[in-house]
């Protein structure tokens, strides 16, 4: 799901992207378990763009992962993305 959500939902656009990559993530907790048949749904903010070198860029994203109905969410955490552009 982060991975489709990355390249279609977050709004990073790096012109001539060729690849990206799952880097990792940071801070990542499991605050509550999510039930089977359960409706959720993901959001992003970025919090850093940092050009490693020429055309290829590292991103820090805020994650949180929310479960209809409930008042805390399933997941928080910090999501590093690597996208190469050529």
């Amino acid at each position: 799901m982060l991975a489709y959500f990355l390249q279609n939902g977050v709004g990073v656009d790096v012109p001539n992207r060729t690849m990206g990559v799952n880097y990792g993530f940071d801070k990542v907790r499991f605050l509550q378990p999510v039930k089977v048949g359960s409706r959720i749904r993901a959001s992003a903010k970025v919090l850093e763009a940092t050009e490693k070198n020429p055309g290829q860029y590292l991103f820090k994203l805020d994650i949180t992962v929310e479960i209809e109905g409930e008042d805390k969410p399933a997941v928080k955490a910090e999501w590093l993305s690597m996208v190469f552009a050529g």
